[in-house]
């Protein structure tokens, strides 16, 4: 079975969305902090942020941990979540 550059770009957005960092955004919106404030915070660059929200890269293990606590969660938890959210990660056949 073949994709389409449609459907690529669909389950794209759709796998995005499904983020587990997606969360923080609220976070982030209800305590008014911009991304780079949060890089600030964790010790990694803005773009770090933005490429994790993504899923360009995956946050290290101290970063994970920071962002755990920032959503109130542990750190296992999201590794685990975020584990299985990247292994599902549309591929271009």
């Amino acid at each position: 079975m073949s994709l389409t550059l449609k459907q690529l770009h669909r389950d794209t957005r759709d796998w995005r969305a499904a983020n587990p960092l997606r969360s923080w955004r609220t976070h982030k919106a209800r305590f008014g902090l911009t991304m780079a404030q949060v890089a600030f915070a964790i010790n990694v660059s803005a773009q770090s942020v933005g490429n994790w929200e993504l899923g360009r890269s995956r946050p290290s293990d101290s970063a994970m941990v920071w962002i755990a606590k920032l959503l109130k969660t542990k750190a296992r938890t999201l590794e685990k979540e975020w584990s299985e959210w990247w292994s599902k990660k549309p591929k271009m056949i």
